[in-house]
């Protein structure tokens, strides 16, 4: 809002353009497109003295786009002779960075006999057997999502899938955790 007399003329510019964007005290943006994203301000002249202008506004405009997802970590994971004997120690992690706007719902489950089944938070008093870990920052930022198994038991061994879910769309990427030589059942 300004005022003054006589009546100020305001207009809107944006932060490297000469030409105004709009006219009026309300920012007005027809056809919105990802190059009306930067900076803008307002200016209030009424033909005496300077014009007063106001501090910068930053807009943003965000592009929809469905989940995708990278693995940070190896999709095969192997254990090995050595490690049979220490089950009870052995600390798994399966983890993937996912993107997409609307931010993805990340989801992990295990393939079996019967289908897939859908991995919960489990939890005992004194000891995590499985923990689903995952957060979401700014919109167009990577997030960080893992899937951790400490104390692996031989009935874990298989494969394992993240799925990352919005309104445009799905993405997966699949795990698997084998054992190599005989395993000695913990």
């Amino acid at each position: 809002m300004a005022s003054g007399v006589p009546e100020p003329k305001i207009v809107w510019k944006k932060t490297g353009n000469d030409n105004y964007v709009s006219e009026g005290s309300v920012l007005d943006v027809p056809s919105v497109t990802k190059s009306d994203s930067g900076f803008y301000f307002c200016e209030a002249d009424n033909g005496i003295g300077d014009p007063v202008i106001s501090t910068e506004l930053e807009v943003k405009v965000l592009e929809f786009f469905p989940p995708k997802m990278k693995y940070t970590s190896e999709p095969v994971i192997t254990i090995t002779e050595e490690l049979n004997h220490y089950w009870t120690k052995v600390v798994t992690e399966m983890e993937v960075l996912v993107n997409g706007l609307p931010p993805p719902t990340v989801t992990w489950w295990k393939e079996t006999e019967s289908g897939r089944e859908r991995i919960m938070r489990e939890s005992t008093s004194n000891h995590r057997n499985l923990i689903y870990e995952g957060f979401f920052s700014y919109p167009e930022t990577e997030t960080d999502h893992k899937l951790i198994i400490e104390g692996l038991k031989e009935f874990q061994l298989g494969t394992y899938v993240a799925k990352a879910e919005n309104s445009l769309g799905v993405a997966e990427l699949n795990f698997t955790i084998n054992a190599a030589g005989t395993v000695i059942q913990r």
